[in-house]
């Protein structure tokens, strides 16, 4: 890739954080509220380096981007996940930590690790302390062998194929709930999402739930997207911020959205969080027979892109 990790860090607006490396603004669906359910940011550490141990009042779930993997570890030093490892499983692209559960984050290679990590509920404490965290890596720089050859990548994260196109799999889901419009929903939940070859198009819909994305590796995702006012949008999720792509980015309830693997790709494997947590009744799917009433100033635009 062309770019740097210099370039991350002005892209992104990185700072120096308190928890060790830098980190993004803290963002999120309901930034405005005074309790809300998620909010997320975005995180940079050197290789090699680790966070303090810190613990939160809240469900923090971290989704990696790039770089070098990210070893998650808690009290005593156990690991939790192995982020971006060689290992394919669901938790090398993201991983719960619980409220309260002390942990911290090592950069398990030579170059800096990217990732974001969202809390729920969205404005929580957090407790640091300074423990030291020992190497990544064996002291003469050796790293163990890429594991054996993995079967497809739907096959190695159990996937199955969504409704909108594309597959997934549900990793985790908050235990606490809120009242809506629409009634009683958990706080998050949160998807691994595939676009392939083979299913390349996340079909036009409209979720009522705040929607956040987030890319994991190479793969890019190409997604266009239309306001309430009708107004049409376009947005690249990867990890090249020099080409105007971001590594996370937040689809409002009630925009419509359709998504695609963009031009070159094989695949690109996404996570995404739904604030408040997503089911099938709060989500509604576009036929191709409405697009020309419901985008009337936009279906040469709107109609390949969603269902070609």
């Amino acid at each position: 890739m062309a770019w740097t990790w210099a370039d991350i860090t002005v892209g992104l607006g990185l700072e120096p954080d308190e928890a060790g490396g830098t980190a993004g603004p803290i963002t999120g669906p309901s930034d405005g509220g005074a309790d809300p359910v998620m909010r997320w940011r975005t995180r940079l550490l050197p290789g090699g380096a680790a966070l303090r141990y810190r613990a939160s009042t809240a469900d923090t779930v971290l989704y990696w981007h790039h770089g070098s993997p990210a070893r998650v570890m808690s009290d005593g030093h156990r690991p939790l996940a192995v982020l971006g490892g060689a290992d394919e499983g669901w938790n090398s692209r993201q991983c719960t930590v619980p409220a309260g559960v002390r942990h911290t984050v090592v950069s398990d290679g030579d170059d800096p690790v990217l990732w974001s990590e969202a809390s729920v509920p969205g404005r929580p404490d957090w407790a640091f302390d300074d423990e030291v965290v020992g190497p990544s890596r064996p002291a003469d720089g050796t790293r163990s062998e890429p594991g054996t050859p993995r079967p497809p990548t739907v096959e190695a994260f159990d996937l199955t194929e969504h409704i909108e196109g594309g597959y997934f799999r549900q990793l985790w889901e908050s235990g606490q709930t809120l009242r809506t419009s629409r009634g009683e929903r958990t706080l998050a939940n949160t998807i691994l999402y595939l676009l392939d070859r083979r299913s390349p198009v996340g079909r036009l819909h409209l979720n009522l739930s705040d929607i956040t994305h987030f890319a994991h590796g190479s793969g890019v995702v190409d997604y266009l997207l239309v306001a309430p006012d009708g107004s049409v949008h376009q947005q690249q999720l990867g990890v090249d911020v020099t080409r105007g792509q971001v590594p996370a980015f937040t689809v409002r309830g009630g925009w419509w959205k359709a998504s695609r693997l963009a031009e070159g790709q094989e695949e690109a494997l996404i996570s995404e969080i739904a604030a408040p947590g997503f089911v099938f009744e709060d989500q509604r799917l576009a036929r191709v027979s409405e697009v020309p009433e419901l985008f009337p100033d936009h279906v040469d635009r709107v109609l390949p892109y969603a269902f070609g």
